[in-house]
């Protein structure tokens, strides 16, 4: 996103998500699971408050779905993400991935809280809509997707895209769905029971790792050969833990 300084400034970079209109990344992400512009229906934004970024964010999203033509009229819902949990230390994205994952599998998109009224600068930015209100979404019309942005110093910016669950499983071959619901049962089973266990102290949130990857088969550390091996050859394996060609 341009060569600049390492200085906290907006740029235009995450622009680059639709380079190509119908065969950019985001066009060809959506359409793989058989989804367009009009299906992203809310975007979680870094958002800071200020003059710079809140305006250069807008107008980037603005663009973006202008450029994929979205539909006049058909509403971009934005969030800014510290409205709801106020400003992490850290890792602002992973707090966004959260709530768009939350919004989709509730259905439900949060206001902004104590917004009481949209910056007119905002206006031109007809795609974009603003509220303090929870917004629901029902089965007939779903929100089916959303983006999430992260812009971060020195103009480096990054874009994901993320879709519902139902969108990826109808994106399956009929006749393997079936099978791949069953493991993603067995594998939430799992999650729930094993929460559940961390919860009443019978097993550990967070199990340290105390070896190295790359071990020898005659159990000396080689790790530099092993490793650049693992980086260069298509060949090498890692079989329960000891490394092999």
């Amino acid at each position: 996103d341009g060569i600049h300084r390492s200085i906290p400034a907006p740029g235009k970079g995450l622009l680059a998500m639709a380079l190509g209109k119908e065969t950019s990344v985001l066009s060809e992400a959506l359409k793989g699971y058989g989804l367009s512009c009009d299906d992203i229906g809310v975007v979680y934004k870094h958002d800071t408050s200020t003059t710079a970024n809140d305006v250069n964010e807008n107008e980037i999203h603005h663009r973006i779905q202008d450029h994929l033509e979205r539909t006049e009229g058909n509403p971009l819902w934005v969030v800014s993400q510290k409205t709801i949990t106020g400003h992490s230390k850290g890792g602002a994205a992973a707090w966004q991935v959260i709530g768009l994952c939350q919004a989709l599998n509730a259905q439900r998109i949060p206001g902004n809280k104590n917004l009481a009224c949209v910056d007119p600068a905002m206006k031109g930015y007809r795609h974009m809509c603003f509220t303090n209100q929870d917004v629901y979404f029902s089965a007939s019309v779903p929100l089916k997707s959303g983006l999430v942005t992260s812009l971060g110093f020195g103009h480096v910016s990054a874009g994901l895209l993320v879709i519902h669950p139902d969108a990826f499983i109808t994106a399956i071959p009929e006749e393997a769905q079936e099978t791949y619901l069953q493991r993603a049962n067995q594998r939430k089973r799992f999650a729930d029971y094993h929460w559940e266990d961390i919860k009443m102290g019978n097993a550990q949130a967070f199990n340290r790792v105390q070896h190295r990857r790359f071990v020898h088969k005659d159990g000396s550390t080689k790790q530099n050969e092993e490793e650049c091996s693992m980086l260069l050859d298509p060949t090498s394996r890692l079989i329960d833990g000891v490394f092999s060609k």
